[in-house]
């Protein structure tokens, strides 16, 4: 979880682990926006290639809190959908 002020450096720091895992270790970046479908699909992504290196973004999760049921953003939070 990244949090601080704009200009922190929060996407800086992102864009770098993304570029690693997916250049060097040959894994997969995920943007999240609809906790539901997107559990469906990971988990989806998971049985297909379950040791594939993964890396999940809830990019302004406030955001979307609003937009969808707590409860199951939570429970995506938790990896609970993901199994």
């Amino acid at each position: 979880l990244l949090h601080g002020p704009p200009g922190s450096g929060k996407t800086s720091a992102l864009q770098r682990m993304a570029a690693h895992a997916i250049q060097r270790l040959n894994g997969v970046v995920w943007f999240v926006t609809d906790p539901h479908v997107d559990s469906i699909l990971l988990k989806e992504l998971r049985q297909i290639e379950p040791d594939r290196p993964l890396i999940v973004v809830y990019e302004d999760l406030d955001g979307i809190l609003e937009r969808s049921q707590q409860s199951m953003v939570l429970a995506m939070l938790d990896g609970e959908l993901l199994h």
